[in-house]
Parts: C-alpha cells; structure tokens; sequence
C-alpha cells in the first residue's frame, strides 16, 4: 500500500494501486485504502490531479470509473467540498 508521501509527489503508480485497492472484495484492505484516501483528501491539487490523470489515462477502465465517481464525490458531495481549496 502506498503511502500518502508517495502519492502527494506525484505517483501515478501508486495511486494506480490504491484504486485497485478500493475496489478490493477484501474489508481490511478496502479500508486501509479509504483511509490513505482520505488522508490523501487533504492535499486538494495531488487528490484531484491522480483523479484527472487515471480519469483521462489509465488502463484499467474500472480504475476509470472509479476515478470519475471519486471526482465528483470529492469536488461536489462531500462535505466539505476541495473545489475552493485549489490552486487557480
């Protein structure tokens, strides 16, 4: 599992596998991966960016979806929204 360090710089590969990991059937590795998720929610401009970059560019099309339905998530139903947190 990656750590969110990892992630903030910039690692696709490694936000490539927490995906992976939140579509995980397993319980315990589904929420270690919610909650480097959510830790990673508080760098705004790196959560979007993974979710843009594995949105336009990955080749998992799950990790696609995924991407799409966590954007939206974090840009417009969480409860406090990251929109007015990044950068212009």
């Amino acid at each position: 599992m990656a750590d969110v360090t990892a992630l903030v710089a910039g690692d696709a590969v490694a936000f490539e596998a927490l995906l992976q990991m939140l579509m995980s059937a397993g319980n315990e590795q589904r929420a270690q991966a919610e909650a480097v998720f959510g830790e990673l929610k508080k760098h705004p401009d790196a959560c979007v960016s993974h979710l843009l970059r594995s949105l336009r560019a990955s080749a998992d099309l799950q990790a696609r979806a995924l991407s799409g339905v966590l954007l939206r998530k974090v840009l417009t139903r969480d409860a406090t929204s990251l929109w007015p947190a990044l950068a212009p």
